[in-house]
């Protein structure tokens, strides 16, 4: 799964240094709250759709302001680069939380196992991969009997407009899942 996330940052990041060449708050009041029994089960990624910011700009805005490209060109960029990342995952996969807190993804034929856990705010999901030393916290903003929605925050820096200073790039990754 960390390598799954990995590889959208990655892309993400090649792809702006590419492109360079031519958020979610924590705040819980009065929202839902899961028991990890609820989560327990196999579960069939459907969708995952990427959100991207480079500093206080969305990806439109800074291709528009780096590139000096119209906002027509940039989304189309952006579709492009999304599509070519979606080519990448077109199997799909499962994740499979059980119930003695141990956890199986199998994310286009990459598989990662390790453990997982229900944080006491109850809506945040953190996964500790056997094979890496980071863990991978996931914020719950959807859970019924039949779908789980997850978004996954990451913060990289990379000096996205060759200014010599590095700038941030948040990439937000929504997955949409389907209980098997």
């Amino acid at each position: 799964m960390k390598a799954f996330f990995k590889s959208i940052t990655l892309l993400a990041l090649i792809w702006l240094g590419v492109t360079n060449m031519i958020g979610c708050g924590d705040d819980d009041d009065g929202a839902e709250t899961f028991l990890e029994a609820d989560l327990v089960g196999t579960w069939e990624l459907s969708s995952v759709e990427l959100d991207y910011a480079i500093g206080d700009r969305t990806l439109v805005q800074f291709l528009r302001d780096e590139l000096g490209i119209s906002e027509v060109a940039a989304l189309l960029l952006i579709e492009g680069f999304e599509q070519q990342l979606s080519d990448g995952f077109e199997t799909g996969g499962t994740i499979t939380f059980d119930a003695d807190n141990t956890y199986e993804a199998d994310l286009d034929g990459d598989m990662e196992t390790g453990s997982w856990s229900l944080a006491a705010n109850g809506v945040t999901i953190m996964l500790d991969p056997d094979n890496s030393p980071e863990d991978v916290e996931l914020t719950i903003t959807t859970l019924t009997d039949t779908r789980l929605i997850m978004v996954l925050n990451e913060m990289e820096e990379f000096d996205a407009d060759s200014d010599g200073q590095a700038d941030e790039i948040s990439i937000e990754a929504t997955l949409d899942l389907t209980r098997q």
